[in-house]
């Protein structure tokens, strides 16, 4: 659950606060670029992968399918497979990070729908985790028979992964909530337009 959180959250978050912009052309090959400016189909379907709620479901997708048992026991027994799945949980985790951090620069996202993107992976990210910590046996056939990482226990080794799930969803997603409300709030202050006392009392609470 360690390597999947990074590979699938951390790393992408990461990669999006740092590569905003201008940036993104510096890491993108110049080959890569040129055929999206060439090709209005494929840069209308690049376009479409990061549409709020397709990013989403894409995210979900991947979550869902390979957390089911069955899948998953196939996928680490088979390096293919395997390679498969980390694939796909760092190109969805790259999909919602850059809508949650408007990586181009678009602003074509409002706070409001970015923190319900964030609302929707931290709710179902906890219902996965939560399911995992009060399972009453191993759901993985795979990890039944023999210890866990460090002599855990089975049943240890799967709470250890959902409190690694949980937590590190609590850090990543409530970081980006917090950012992302006290931008909005000194966007508010920042406006000519804004009502004097509201400006009042968010500034006593923001400075």
């Amino acid at each position: 659950m360690l390597e999947h959180v990074i590979i699938g959250d951390l790393v992408p978050a990461a990669l999006m606060v740092s590569l905003q912009g201008p940036l993104l052309a510096f890491v993108v090959p110049a080959f890569v670029i040129a055929s999206i400016t060439r090709r209005p189909r494929l840069r209308a379907g690049l376009g479409w992968l990061v549409v709020p709620a397709v990013a989403v479901a894409i995210w979900l997708t991947s979550l869902a399918v390979w957390h089911i048992p069955a899948v998953y026991d196939a996928a680490a027994a088979s390096m293919p497979l395997h390679v498969l799945q980390h694939a796909s949980f760092l190109l969805s985790g790259i999909l919602v990070w850059f809508v949650l951090v408007d990586a181009a620069r678009r602003r074509t996202t409002s706070t409001t729908t970015k923190l319900a993107v964030a609302l929707v992976l931290f709710t179902a990210g906890q219902f996965l985790a939560t399911t995992l910590i009060l399972a009453e046996h191993p759901i993985y056939p795979r990890y039944a028979p023999g210890s866990g990482l460090f002599g855990l226990s089975p049943l240890a080794d799967q709470d250890a992964a959902g409190l690694v799930m949980m937590g590190e969803q609590m850090l990543t997603l409530g970081l980006f909530a917090a950012f992302a409300v006290r931008r909005h709030l000194d966007e508010m202050l920042s406006r000519p337009s804004a009502d004097p006392l509201v400006r009042h009392a968010l500034g006593r609470q923001w400075p």
